[in-house]
């Protein structure tokens, strides 16, 4: 790399995609983007959420779960789900369902996700959140700051307010009131999580 006159950023990982660091001798190609209001590509309207720019966002493109579970643990290990949930890989993607809910989900939206197959008996009212959440506090953080991961939070707008969402399952939402769950156009699919 440094015969070709490139180097490893020093700055934070977030720093690194700030327009000043466009051209920073980490990039080996970049696409220059220049922020000004009201100007936008299509690519950055279709990766964005309905919480994006007052609504106007898409989420055309969506992230592969693969891709997600190819960022290791922070000490460099590969990250498995049989360490954080054990029995994960053994379930079904309807019976592992479960681990992405929502903590106090009313009884219709249990009723609706047993039929669907979601392995309630493993449902915790109250630390449902904090369980998966688990899955992603000890990964490299390039990975919070490249995906929006389940019941992590993200700055948004409706109607030209501000508002801090939060990505939840199943989204239950008013884009201008509480919970502020982030809106999607995929909403009634758990795509993000285990490819419904």
């Amino acid at each position: 790399m440094g015969a070709a006159g490139h180097s490893l950023f020093q700055g934070s990982y977030k720093q690194l995609f700030k327009e000043a660091n466009e051209q920073s001798p980490e990039m080996i190609f970049s696409v220059q983007c220049i922020g000004l209001p009201g100007m936008g590509n299509d690519a950055s309207f279709r990766y964005g959420t309905r919480n994006s720019t007052a609504q106007q966002g898409w989420n055309t493109y969506l992230v592969s779960t693969d891709f997600v579970n190819s960022y290791q643990n922070k000490d460099g290990s590969a990250f498995n789900w049989d360490d954080v949930l054990p029995g994960y890989s053994q379930m079904t993607p309807e019976q592992r369902a479960v681990f992405f809910f929502r903590d106090n989900m009313t009884q219709q939206e249990i009723d609706t996700w047993t039929t669907k197959g979601a392995d309630m008996s493993k449902y915790l009212p109250t630390g449902n959140e904090a369980r998966i959440k688990q899955a992603y506090a000890n990964r490299d953080p390039r990975l919070t700051a490249s995906i929006i991961t389940p019941y992590s939070t993200y700055d948004g707008a409706a109607k030209a307010a501000a508002h801090t969402y939060t990505l939840r399952w199943p989204y239950r939402g008013s884009d201008t009131a509480e919970p502020f769950d982030l809106r999607t156009d995929t909403n009634t699919k758990l795509y993000r999580n285990c490819l419904f």
